[in-house]
């Protein structure tokens, strides 16, 4: 009688559950079902990720360009905070920035190919030599630093040195006084840059 109640505790469960029903087993997962959406994943993630880790290995150049000259347009700010708000001397704006960027490389244009070790190819803009930039008005469209076809260091010179044929496919870029960089088709600008000097300044007026 006791080996009939076990048995029925077994199959139905006793009340105090020392004999629990058994769970009935799980059907089995289709190994080749898992190994499919596994290479479906793997081909998902390497799809997403792999112009990321091209881009990175490449070193693609247009990034490069971008960052240098937007370190450079704000390396030429803090010298203009130290300095009475006065933007470097054009002539040697490469050498006074220095300690304001700690690395020698970002005066050099990463797009130029097989560029020599002395070759920069970044230019200052010659109107704003020793400007004080709180007297520049609307200095968001006005250039700073460029790319240029002068490859001697502190290369400055007006946007006439823009490489005609410009390095990355269909674009130059420029930085402006306010520090933001621009990429701009080989056709611009049209016409003289006109910098309007505030009323501030002491020599007044306009510079072209």
């Amino acid at each position: 009688m006791r080996d009939l109640h076990t048995y029925k505790a077994m199959q139905e469960g006793d009340g105090d559950g020392k004999y629990p029903r058994p769970v009935a087993p799980h059907a089995p997962v289709n190994g080749w079902l898992v190994a499919v959406v596994a290479v479906v994943v793997l081909f998902t993630v390497a799809a997403i990720l792999y112009p990321v880790f091209a881009q990175v290995r490449n070193g693609h150049p247009r990034n490069y360009t971008l960052s240098n000259l937007k370190q450079l347009a704000l390396a030429n700010l803090m010298y203009a905070y130290d300095y009475d708000e006065h933007l470097p001397p054009a002539e040697a704006w490469m050498d006074v920035l220095g300690p304001y960027t700690k690395n020698e490389q970002l005066f050099h244009d990463p797009s130029i190919k097989d560029r020599k070790p002395d070759e920069h190819g970044v230019a200052f803009f010659d109107a704003l030599s020793g400007v004080d930039t709180r007297t520049v008005l609307d200095p968001d469209k006005v250039p700073l630093l460029f790319q240029s076809v002068l490859m001697g260091r502190n290369a400055h010179s007006d946007l006439s040195t823009l490489p005609a044929v410009p390095r990355e496919k269909d674009r130059s870029y420029v930085a402006f006084v306010d520090s933001h960089v621009k990429a701009f088709p080989p056709t611009w600008p049209t016409g003289p840059i006109t910098i309007v000097i505030g009323p501030t300044d002491d020599g007044g007026g306009e510079k072209e």
